[in-house]
């Protein structure tokens, strides 16, 4: 056989050959790889300072706080909600109680209302002179089921998704009673609960 019919002949075996092997090594494999992790700072807040005082009010007294209570997301990185309630009821000297909240005050009866500023806000007013006007202002109302916790952001949205370390300013206004059975000092007892940021 000649040179050049031998080499023809090998290059015609070589293609046969190659085109006769498996085609998956021309073809794309894909496989879903999943990444895990997880960032879970624990929920926390502060209130440094823990009581307001009124002082001695009147009857049928409408007052709104002069100063706010300051309240501090200090968790290490958790967005949170924050709810509040308040007892029922005041207590006096004895701790047993004596008043009961109320939608409207009446005899031994008291109205509170509550709202969270941003910081940099002015001391809030009653619109038109009407405390616990809920429809102005975002003012929230304390009535009879306040044994329950409330949103924080029923009037208003400041005590909602609040980020680490931000700040918010809890104020209070009152109404006293029309008539009173009791001349001691009334404790009313409030808790504020940080929350998981999906709460409301």
């Amino acid at each position: 056989m000649s040179r050049e019919r031998k080499s023809a002949v090998m290059s015609a075996l070589s293609v046969a050959v190659i085109t006769a092997l498996p085609q998956a090594w021309l073809l794309a494999a894909a496989k879903n790889i999943s990444i895990h992790i997880r960032v879970a700072p624990g929920i926390s807040l502060a209130v440094p300072t823990t009581y307001y005082d009124f002082g001695d009010l009147n009857v049928s007294s409408m007052v709104v706080a002069v100063s706010s209570l300051t309240v501090v997301n200090d968790s290490s990185g958790r967005t949170q909600d924050y709810l509040i309630n308040v007892s029922t009821y005041s207590a006096g000297a004895d701790g047993l109680p004596n008043w009961t909240i109320g939608s409207n005050p009446g005899p031994d009866i008291f109205q509170l209302c509550w709202r969270f500023n941003m910081p940099g806000e002015s001391r809030p007013e009653p619109d038109g002179g009407v405390v616990c006007d809920v429809s102005e202002g975002g003012w929230n109302l304390f009535d009879g089921d306040a044994g329950a916790s409330q949103s924080g952001s029923t009037n208003g949205g400041f005590a909602d998704d609040v980020i680490s370390l931000a700040i918010r300013h809890l104020w209070f206004q009152i109404r006293t009673p029309s008539s009173t059975s009791f001349d001691t000092y009334q404790t009313i007892s409030i808790t504020v609960t940080a929350s998981d940021a999906s709460s409301f």
